[in-house]
């Protein structure tokens, strides 16, 4: 038997929107726009009593609900040792550990553990579901903004569609890159732009020098960063897909965290700046590289 979600009544302050997108940020059942736009095509969609198909706009008042194969039914809650940096009735901002999916098919993703991590809203339009309201590489640690209410994960989509939330990344990258700067190239044929500054470099036994480095993306493009740092012939360390000739080392995981991010709290105005330091296997690496270099005896100058 197919799982009827339960029905969802569109906020007051909501502008009007198109239903697809605005379903995959309401709705934990619904992954994303894409999955929305395929259940209406197939006649999933009930929009204010009525069976829609064509593509449909939302607006304060009204009411829908979906209607989802026996496949896409929610898992149970999986626990995850998940730190919470901030959380009050209408999101949360958490780390999420490198490793963790941030949504997906799987049983064990960051949405699937949110209930056992943030505490539940007492809202009016809580969701039933916490939703992270971005997303992060499979091996990039760190900060994931989550929507509590369907106010805030309406509001956050659209300071994300409008670039209003500035997001800032620790990597380790492979060579001495240095001073700071702006990279403008295209990815995948479109507009892509990453500004950057090398904060320290540590010599490397393996690499010669590996450099600490702060990246802003002004876009966000599929793997931006890691194609971006590679593009100025600094791959990030461990990334093995953008290295090129360069002798990388991926075993250890991918050296690339989201480090801090800012942005207007969308209910109560508030401007939020939030930050955490990078995952303690940065350090530990890092100065691993750096004791191998004295040990060898490599007298080159810092």
């Amino acid at each position: 038997m197919p799982t009827v979600t339960p029905e969802h009544v569109v906020p007051a302050e909501t502008e009007s929107t198109r239903l697809d997108y605005y379903a995959s940020q309401t709705m934990p059942e619904i992954a994303s726009a894409t999955q929305a736009r395929k259940l209406r095509r197939a006649g999933g969609l009930v929009l204010n009593g009525e069976v829609r198909t064509d593509p449909a706009m939302v607006g304060p008042g009204d009411r829908f609900h979906f209607v989802l194969p026996d496949s896409k039914r929610r898992v149970v809650a999986v626990p995850e040792p998940i730190p919470v940096v901030y959380e009050d009735e209408h999101l949360a901002v958490i780390v999420k550990p490198a490793g963790l999916r941030t949504s997906g098919h799987q049983r064990r993703t960051l949405t699937n553990a949110l209930p056992t991590v943030i505490q539940p809203s007492t809202e009016p339009d809580v969701l039933n579901w916490p939703h992270p309201v971005h997303r992060l590489d499979i091996r990039t640690g760190g900060l994931v903004i989550c929507a509590k209410t369907a106010r805030a994960n309406v509001g956050l989509g659209r300071a994300f569609q409008h670039r209003e939330v500035q997001k800032r990344y620790i990597a380790v990258a492979i060579g001495r890159l240095e001073g700071s700067g702006r990279i403008e190239e295209p990815v995948e044929g479109r507009d892509a732009r990453t500004r950057f500054a090398v904060l320290r470099h540590v010599p490397s036994h393996m690499l010669e020098w590996l450099s600490w480095v702060r990246c802003w993306p002004e876009t966000g493009r599929n793997h931006q960063i890691r194609r971006h740092l590679a593009h100025l012939g600094h791959p990030i360390l461990g990334d093995d897909k953008y290295t090129g000739e360069i002798d990388n080392v991926a075993k250890k995981g991918l050296f690339l965290w989201a480090e801090g991010v800012e942005f207007t709290h969308p209910v109560t105005n508030e401007a939020m700046s939030l930050a955490t330091d990078p995952s303690r296997r940065f350090t530990r690496y890092v100065n691993w590289h750096r004791d191998r270099w004295r040990d060898s005896g490599d007298v080159r100058t810092r």
